[in-house]
């Protein structure tokens, strides 16, 4: 990255946690989700499905999905008894069908008891906030998982095509409402995981193609390389 761990992709862009929740309180579902299966992230929930499976599936294990979304991650893992918890309404209604609990909840505000999980996932959801709301976000993780505990965790790369190098050009063919994200590199989140006191089990940096349809059909899809950061962090 030219020495440069953060990347901020925006121009007048809004930046405000507003903007955050209108986009994914407005953005429909089901859409999203057509788009995640072809636009080369499916291979990212695979993956992380493969490595989280023998934990999140053990008898009594208590796991919980930050940022749930549409419960994709659950359906691609086998495994309903997950908890999912998202600010959406909208995408807890299709997530209510591949999972057992959802709860509506901003992710920063989880009211929830020190050490009451095993297992933790948050796969995409952190880029869409500023590197210091993020480490409030991990330090939340670190508190709610038990010792032991698994932290699995998926940010787009800065040299992602879809979010970071061509965000801004995607953005306008597939006439989707701006906001400013934070992509950082893999070692700047490991960096912060250990900080807040995460070892780390694993860390890759893993690479697909994609392509998404803009919305005029007449137009070609859009191909696009995609490039995504994924960590298991371990609460010792």
């Amino acid at each position: 990255m030219s020495g440069r761990r953060i990347t901020e992709y925006h121009s007048d862009e809004e930046s405000s946690d507003e903007a955050v929740r209108e986009h994914w309180h407005t953005r429909d579902p089901s859409d999203f989700e057509s788009v995640v299966k072809t636009s080369g992230r499916l291979e990212a929930l695979k993956i992380v499905a493969e490595w989280a499976r023998p934990y999140v599936s053990r008898q009594d294990a208590v796991s919980i999905d930050l940022g749930c979304g549409t419960g994709l991650f659950e359906e691609i893992v086998r495994c309903r008894n997950i908890v999912g918890v998202d600010f959406s309404p909208p995408f807890l209604q299709l997530a209510r069908k591949r999972m057992t609990i959802v709860i509506e909840r901003d992710i920063f505000d989880l009211r929830c008891q020190d050490g009451i999980a095993d297992n933790i996932v948050s796969l995409f959801v952190i880029d869409d906030y500023k590197p210091g709301k993020k480490v409030e976000f991990f330090k939340e993780v670190y508190r709610l998982l038990r010792r032991r505990g698994r932290f699995f965790f998926g940010a787009y790369s800065p040299r992602d095509e879809r979010m970071g190098t061509l965000r801004s050009e995607f953005n306008e063919k597939m006439r989707i409402k701006k906001f400013s994200i934070f992509l950082e590199d893999a070692s700047s989140y490991e960096d912060k995981l250990r900080k807040c006191g995460f070892l780390i089990d694993r860390s890759e940096v893993i690479k697909s193609v994609g392509s998404c349809q803009p919305p005029i059909i007449a137009e070609p899809p859009i191909t696009v390389k995609r490039e995504f950061i994924l960590i298991v962090g371990r609460k010792p």
